[in-house]
């Protein structure tokens, strides 16, 4: 079976510095980002990918985003295999240890899933093989 993810839309609630910032990206299979040295460009991909998969890496890469306790918060919206998707994320920084994915909630066909029952609709794809 073929997955298909398209994201249609990214918000920055705050993350890394960026505050209520949205990103609409055209429906296309392919898209790309450009733009100036410290524009936001991987602050982006890292919420995306948080938003996904869960957050990653060690406190210290969490705290490129926010101070320790920081809240940080984000949701894109898109499709997977033609069905609506939205996902919403809030990570609290943490003086020590990657904020919990717990704060990782997806809403897909009507129904509400873990970060855990997500990754299992995505095949699986966990944090660690993002920060490999």
């Amino acid at each position: 079976m073929t997955r298909k993810l398209q994201i249609d839309e990214l918000f920055l609630g705050n993350f890394g510095g960026v505050r209520n910032h949205r990103l609409v990206l055209p429906g296309s299979d392919l898209v790309i980002v450009y733009g100036n040295n410290e524009s936001g460009k991987s602050t982006a991909s890292t919420l995306m990918s948080w938003l996904l998969v869960g957050p990653y890496g060690s406190s210290e890469a969490a705290q490129r985003f926010g101070d320790p306790g920081e809240r940080l918060t984000g949701h894109l919206s898109g499709t997977f295999n033609g069905e609506p998707l939205r996902i919403e994320g809030q990570f609290n920084v943490l003086k020590t240890g990657a904020p919990n994915p717990n704060g990782v909630k997806a809403s897909f066909q009507s129904k509400e899933l873990s970060i855990e029952e997500w990754r299992q609709k995505i095949g699986g794809i966990d944090p660690a093989v993002l920060n490999a």
